[in-house]
């Protein structure tokens, strides 16, 4: 009997190793199954994520990431601005040596770094942000009660802000210096909002050099330096003191590497030199050589020209060829308060020059009309199989918007809703309710926007869906 009980329980035992056995496999082959549908799961998941990714979200995000990396860490631009000559100081000619050696280490390695990947930045301008009193008391009005002295420009810009986030360098003209206060026409000071605006709604370089930079004394150009010391936003053309002069900003996406300089034709307020870039034909011809060693293109701001003129001066005309013939790539115009032409320019080299004479207004509360029709340019710094250009150059036009009542035949009063729009987003019903329209026979109107402009801009496509 006990035999028997033992053959019966090696029987017992031999099943239950079997059993488990059979477990084993039946719980690996169930992880397999498991494993796979989830590799499914995720590989669907991955791909439609890829997918309902659009473009321009895509520019968007790299764009913040590319301004977040370039955030500088204690002095203005110390991670995009680089010194071009020697000063008198030192200091200054250490900082001056050093920065040398940076370009030197740069023109060696740029081509590795971007000729050969075929390296594309999309780029985008518009003109002349003018904060007349009227674009004041739209922000304070955004921003709570009437006159408690807070401000909320982003609703001005929220027109076109996606247009400008989308691009990876945007530049802006702020014809009014930031200075803290609250002053519109004609010695301007404009408040610290504007620079939160600016930040906000995507602008990535921002030109300070213009007849109004004084306006409020030199303290309030150390103001403004001050609020773009730790800004991802670069500051063009504003000195605290005679050796900032000497910097030439640098700034770099997608491994294409652009200089910015700037010069204002004058000072309505001033005639201290030292802490605004003014035009100088020598200065301007040693800082665009020394910045042709240290970035793949060269952009000037030219603050230029004569107010409320459809045609260029003999000035603009001079100073153009000139950087033509050094080789500038593209020339951003301001001041005139009205669009003026595009042109294509070729020097003795080969080296093709676009100078947008007047991009016009951006934002203001003039009372003309042809100050409200004004241009976005756009187009994109190419390098690729070691050749550089500018290609898709195009110009949007835009409407500057505003409500107004009519005092009598000479004035307007009761400025409101200042915004800004694209031409093709510019309504009939727009048109009936901006402050100009009805008033000394004027119309504001997407039909004579585009009219106007393609009389003006004829050697750039002219972008109006």
């Amino acid at each position: 009997m006990e035999k028997d009980d033992t053959k019966g329980m090696r029987k017992i035992h031999k099943i239950k190793r079997s059993n488990r056995a059979k477990a084993r496999f039946l719980s690996l082959a169930l992880a397999f199954l498991l494993c796979m549908s989830g590799m499914l799961l995720t590989s669907c998941s991955i791909s439609k994520s890829a997918t309902g990714t659009s473009a321009s979200e895509s520019r968007t995000a790299a764009k913040k990431d590319a301004k977040n990396a370039l955030k500088p860490s204690s002095k203005k631009g110390e991670s995009s601005e680089k010194t071009s000559n020697d000063t008198d100081s030192d200091k200054s000619s250490s900082k001056t040596d050093s920065n040398s050696a940076q370009s030197e280490t740069s023109a060696e390695s740029k081509s590795q770094s971007s000729e050969d990947s075929g390296n594309r930045v999309s780029f985008l301008a518009v003109g002349d942000d003018l904060i007349h009193d009227s674009v004041l008391d739209t922000a304070d009005a955004a921003a709570g009660s009437k006159g408690d002295s807070q401000y909320d420009f982003r609703p001005i810009y929220q027109n076109v802000k996606e247009d400008i986030e989308g691009a990876d360098l945007s530049f802006i003209n702020q014809e009014t210096i930031i200075g803290g206060g609250r002053k519109g026409y004609p010695c301007f000071n404009s408040p610290d909002a504007l620079f939160d605006a600016l930040g906000d709604t995507g602008f990535d370089v921002v030109n300070g050099a213009t007849n109004h930079s004084m306006d409020a004394g030199v303290q309030s150009i150390r103001h403004e330096i001050e609020l773009f010391r730790n800004s991802p936003m670069t500051l063009l053309g504003l000195y605290e003191n005679a050796s900032e002069r000497n910097t030439i900003p640098v700034v770099e996406r997608n491994g294409v590497k652009i200089a910015f300089l700037t010069y204002a034709y004058g000072l309505n307020s001033s005639r201290d030199r030292t802490h605004v870039s003014l035009f100088d034909e020598k200065r301007l011809t040693d800082q665009v050589n020394q910045a042709k060693t240290m970035a793949d293109f060269v952009v000037v701001s030219a603050h230029w020209g004569v107010e409320y003129q459809d045609s260029t001066n003999s000035m603009q005309e001079k100073y153009a060829k000139l950087m033509t013939d050094l080789g500038v790539d593209l020339v951003v115009g301001t001041h005139p308060h009205c669009i003026q032409p595009a042109c294509w320019y070729t020097n003795a080299s080969g080296h093709r020059t676009l100078v947008l004479y007047s991009l016009g207004n951006f934002v203001s509360g003039q009372k003309n009309e042809k100050s409200m029709y004004e241009g976005m340019f756009k187009c994109s710094f190419v390098i690729k199989d070691g050749q550089k250009s500018i290609e898709d150059a195009r110009w949007i036009p835009l409407i500057d918007y505003y409500q107004a009542r009519q005092k009598n035949a000479k004035e307007l009063y009761n400025f409101s809703n200042v915004q800004v729009y694209k031409a093709s987003q510019f309504t009939a019903e727009l048109s009936q309710t901006h402050g100009l329209t009805g008033f000394q026979n004027m119309e504001v109107s997407k039909d004579r926007c585009l009219a106007h402009t393609r009389q003006i801009i004829t050697e750039i496509p002219i972008e109006d869906n």
